[in-house]
């Protein structure tokens, strides 16, 4: 690739660029200044009291699905006890419902539609205005449902209409019930 492809390559991808440039610069400060909020503070309990041993809904007990703790677990696991290591879970989830809502937008509409949708969807879900800096189970969920929905509508449409293929609606099914599993009201 020659550096004269580069300029080409960003300008083709912008729509893509910017909302991830957005969102990124407006969670930055969830990694710097943590503050646990009464929520998050009660996942991550119930998740350490099942590393513990103790068994979930049963001695270590919160009203939510289990892949949310699933979730908690992995964090404490690679990031030990930091906010931070958990909300940089919420960041990648947060990531995969722009890049996936960026692109369905522009294969059915267009890419300046993608961009100006992709702007507004980083300051929905990047800002403390819907909680978007913190680590409760609607951040954590958004990913994997918008990629399903966003794969689903995709795989419906097109030059031909036609049938999702089998495996389709399985990966499909799968991403809708980590919705289900991190929040019942998915």
């Amino acid at each position: 690739m020659t550096m004269s492809e580069v300029p080409a390559r960003m300008k083709r991808n912008l729509h893509v660029i910017l909302p991830i440039a957005l969102y990124l610069l407006l969670r930055i400060p969830s990694l710097i200044e943590p503050q646990w909020y009464q929520d998050e503070a009660g996942y991550a309990s119930t998740a350490w009291l099942t590393h513990l041993g103790y068994g979930l809904y049963v001695d270590a007990w919160n009203n939510k699905p289990p892949l949310l703790f699933g979730i908690y677990g992995l964090s404490q696991m690679l990031f030990g006890a930091s906010e931070a290591g958990l909300h940089a879970l919420t960041i990648l989830s947060g990531l995969a419902a722009i890049i996936a809502a960026v692109v369905g937008i522009s294969r059915l509409f267009s890419a300046r539609a993608a961009l100006w949708a992709g702007l507004a969807i980083a300051v929905i879900i990047g800002t403390p205005m819907l909680d978007g800096d913190l680590a409760l189970p609607e951040s954590l969920l958004i990913g994997p449902v918008t990629v399903g929905v966003v794969w689903f509508l995709c795989s419906c449409t097109g030059s031909a209409v036609r049938r999702p293929r089998a495996r389709t609606l399985v990966g499909i099914g799968v991403l809708l019930a980590c919705g289900f599993l991190i929040q019942q009201t998915a």
